[in-house]
């Protein structure tokens, strides 16, 4: 980088010295052009030169000197050319030392930040560990509380299973008494009965106990199903079918004997 600003430098002072130079030649022409002028004015006036060999002597100083001035102007441009050439090195420079500090300046918070970065993880990596540590605690004390609750479960299906056996025990004992009882004789006195009120319903023989007497059946809108006299008058028994609602109306002790 300091090789770099040397050169721009070393270019203006050689420009620098080559202007000088020219600006010397200039200034000694002038005084030579001055110091010819008076002597050509002495040797005319004391010589009496002849006034147009002067005259081309002054035309000759004149074009050499605006010659000089010419090559001076061409300096002065390059001179400044030079200083805009200058300018954008320098500036460029300027500019790849900011960017040069900006990249310096961007490594060191990338460097910050990864500093930063590789610390939260590190923190939040710790921070997972406990959460799984934790969860998988919990997760051995749930499980541990579900098996005993299990067990619980398991001991109390089973008394409920002996329970239920024991109640199933119970019920074919009850089940066998109703059967039973419904396959007991009824024996109705006279007077009217309901089906499924004052006797289930079902099949049944009718046998008179006594004498007998009138036996009449009517169902459950009215409608006449049986009308039987039972006894020596008329006929031993009677099979007939009874449902819900039907009506039994008996005028003498009757024997109601269930048919599978």
């Amino acid at each position: 980088m300091e090789l770099e600003r040397a050169k721009p430098q070393s270019k203006w002072t050689k420009a620098v010295k080559v202007a000088g130079i020219i600006a010397g030649a200039i200034i000694i022409l002038l005084i030579g052009v001055v110091w010819g002028s008076w002597g050509a004015k002495v040797s005319l006036n004391e010589r009496k030169l002849d006034s147009i060999a002067l005259e081309k002597q002054i035309d000759k100083q004149k074009n050499e000197s605006e010659k000089l001035q010419g090559e001076l102007d061409a300096l002065k441009k390059d001179i400044s050319s030079k200083q805009e050439e200058k300018d954008k090195v320098a500036a460029l420079i300027a500019s790849r030392e900011q960017v040069e500090n900006e990249l310096k300046n961007t490594k060191d918070q990338l460097k910050d930040t990864k500093g930063t970065l590789d610390t939260e993880l590190k923190n939040g990596r710790g921070k997972l560990e406990q959460q799984l540590k934790d969860a998988r605690t919990k997760a051995d004390e749930k499980i541990s509380s579900i098996n005993s609750e299990m067990d619980d479960v398991k001991a109390k299906l089973k008394d409920l299973q002996s329970e239920l056996k024991s109640k199933k025990s119970e019920l074919a004992s009850l089940t066998g008494q109703v059967q039973k009882a419904k396959g007991a004789p009824k024996i109705l006195q006279a007077g009217k009965y309901t089906v499924g009120k004052d006797l289930p319903a079902g099949r049944y023989l009718a046998t008179p106990v006594g004498s007998g007497s009138n036996f009449v059946v009517w169902d459950y809108g009215g409608g006449l199903e049986v009308n039987t006299i039972l006894g020596s008058n008329g006929n031993p028994s009677y099979t007939f079918e009874a449902d819900e609602d039907y009506t039994i109306q008996t005028e003498a002790t009757v024997k109601l004997t269930p048919i599978r």
